[in-house]
């Protein structure tokens, strides 16, 4: 396991803490996503209000300042407890957990990160992208690994391997130098 103390992802997937409004979207949660250039293209949504949750399918894109993230799959997890007000109506719900899975890529300035899945929680602030292997390339460094773990709270950034996928570094301070 290699540990580096770099925000090497940290933005990357910054867009999704704001990737949903609310369940049922409002125009002025409209208004408030398209001012903040949140942007989610699908397949298909589907929205389950019970169990506080929204995936979109299919050709999953989202933009968001800078930031783009394609996958197969985006589900999108509430706190429930937040969901619906005492008198059950439903209001904006904080997110709990994003999981973005099927070839996902996450571009955010000069980052690139590839996995078969991303989740990223909130309450924890830590992103970790799995699948054989996962990758991210910053500046002209790669790394590789079977599951990749940011800690956005510290910066910390672990890198792990398994079996006969283990981790690799590549430098290659040239290709940096050229962009």
């Amino acid at each position: 396991m290699i540990i580096l103390q770099t925000p090497i992802i940290v933005a990357a997937l910054m867009g999704t803490a704001y990737i949903a409004t609310a369940i049922e979207p409002t125009q002025q949660s409209v208004k408030n996503s398209e001012a903040k250039g949140i942007r989610i293209t699908s397949d298909k949504l589907v929205a389950q209000i019970d169990k506080a949750q929204i995936v979109y399918s299919g050709n999953v894109k989202v933009t968001q300042s800078g930031t783009v993230i394609t996958a197969e799959r985006l589900k999108i997890v509430y706190d429930p407890d937040t969901v619906r007000d005492k008198d059950g109506s439903l209001k904006a719900a904080a997110i709990r957990k994003v999981i973005a899975r099927g070839r996902v890529k996450i571009l955010y300035k000069n980052i690139v990160a590839e996995a078969d899945e991303a989740i990223y929680t909130m309450k924890s602030a830590v992103l970790v992208l799995t699948g054989n292997p996962s990758r991210v390339t910053r500046d002209g460094v790669l790394m590789t690994g079977s599951k990749i773990t940011l800690q956005r709270s510290d910066g910390t950034l672990a890198v792990e391997g398994e079996g006969e996928s283990r981790v690799r570094a590549i430098f290659n301070p040239d290709e940096s130098q050229t962009k």
